[in-house]
């Protein structure tokens, strides 16, 4: 028989927030170290080669809290509280900049427990390559290790020393392409677990057609997931080329490159789940049945013996 709690939520939390703990430590790039403190006009300090648009961070501001306020009145109403990681994140990203390191990893934890829950829900869990229910523990460990690179190599930067500053450069761009690597592990897991159910499940995959209006199936909810997965694609790809190109750099000084290819994509990774609120179609705490007739294999991997 399978596990009662495959999820329990102790563990979904306490590893979601190890990556707080490691943000909090972590010293911003945004911080100023390496682009020098300028003044404007104002005598207000240029942090990060530019001087902020206030009408764009304020834009972003109120999309993102609105966004955060949103998704937790449908939490309340709809249920989803497996997805209190991303919409925490929301809000530290909407309240203080400080948590712009922060906030992705709380969405990024959001899609990796939302992919455990969808593949055990559609008792699809043969199909991962990864146990349905060990994957949010895998791959946030996985994201403390890449982020524990860059922690290290961020400290590392703001050396007097040349060559130990240099290290840490090439510590923190490491960091960042193996957190990209591992999040597209991830997203194939994810399109592999889709094709799959497609493939050789087309009962599951279509369970919902003619009974239920489009935005009710589950797979617009696969779609939303679809696209938060590009989101956090395109930001982790702009991370590393302003992260390659230096503080100095193209990427790193233009206002108009962080907000379209930063911002935005988190902000789309995020608020594409406001018309499908994971709630909406997969409950806090999975029925009984959605464990019956599940074994595991010597592999580790799960084989469902009655499949839909």
């Amino acid at each position: 028989m399978w596990p009662l709690a495959p999820f329990p939520k102790l563990q979904i939390y306490m590893l979601s927030t190890v990556l707080f703990i490691l943000s909090i430590s972590t010293p911003s790039l945004a911080s100023g170290t390496s682009t020098g403190l300028e003044r404007d006009a104002n005598g207000k300090f240029n942090f990060v080669g530019y001087f902020p648009s206030s009408v764009l961070t304020a834009i972003a501001f109120v999309l993102i809290l609105a966004t955060a306020l949103t998704q937790t009145y449908f939490m309340v109403k709809q249920g989803g509280r497996y997805m209190l990681t991303m919409v925490i994140a929301e809000y530290t990203l909407a309240i203080e900049q400080l948590f712009i390191v922060l906030s992705p990893c709380g969405f990024i934890a959001g899609n990796y427990i939302l992919l455990g829950r969808l593949a055990m829900w559609l008792k699809c869990g043969q199909y991962m390559l990864v146990p349905a229910e060990k994957i949010t523990k895998f791959f946030v460990l996985s994201d403390v290790f890449t982020f524990g690179i860059q922690s290290t190599g961020s400290s590392l930067m703001i050396s007097k020393t040349q060559t130990t500053s240099q290290i840490g450069t090439h510590m923190f761009l490491a960091g960042l392409i193996l957190q990209l690597v591992s999040f597209a592990f991830f997203t194939i897991l994810y399109v592999k677990l889709l094709f799959s159910v497609y493939k050789f499940q087309p009962r599951i995959w279509s369970k919902d057609c003619g009974n239920k209006e489009w935005y009710n199936d589950w797979r617009s909810l696969a779609f939303a997931l679809c696209l938060s997965c590009f989101g956090i694609i395109v930001r982790s790809v702009y991370r590393i080329i302003e992260a390659s190109q230096g503080p100095r750099g193209k990427f790193a000084i233009t206002e108009s490159l962080f907000y379209g290819l930063d911002t935005l994509p988190l902000f789309i990774a995020i608020v594409v789940f406001t018309p499908f609120w994971p709630g909406r179609y997969i409950p806090n705490k999975l029925a009984e049945e959605d464990y019956e007739n599940v074994q595991v294999n010597s592999f580790g991997t799960v084989q469902i013996l009655d499949a839909i």
